[in-house]
């Protein structure tokens, strides 16, 4: 696999690309990436295989950053139905 692989076969929505141990997703922001480097090669297909190709719910960085995107999500919405929420204060 050459370095930097982009797998067309990714489920996970935070997925961004891939080397022969390591995982790379989205970030918590636009500035940021998350890395999940494994000991070896074979540990890595076995999470990609499961995770990001297969039932990317089950992943934690996943469902930490589906609850970050569903945080921020709600906070948008509340922004916009009550500007003044914060002790008076426009938020």
């Amino acid at each position: 696999m050459p370095k930097h692989y982009v797998s067309t076969e990714a489920q996970c929505p935070f997925y961004h690309q891939e080397d022969t141990d390591t995982v790379w997703c989205e970030g918590p922001s636009d500035e940021w990436s998350l890395c999940q480097v494994f000991e070896d090669h074979q540990q890595a297909e076995l999470h990609i295989e499961n995770h990001c190709h297969g039932d990317w719910t089950q992943c934690r960085i996943a469902r930490m950053l589906w609850a970050q995107h569903d945080s921020l999500e709600n906070l948008r919405y509340m922004r916009r139905a009550a500007p003044y929420l914060v002790r008076g204060e426009q938020i």
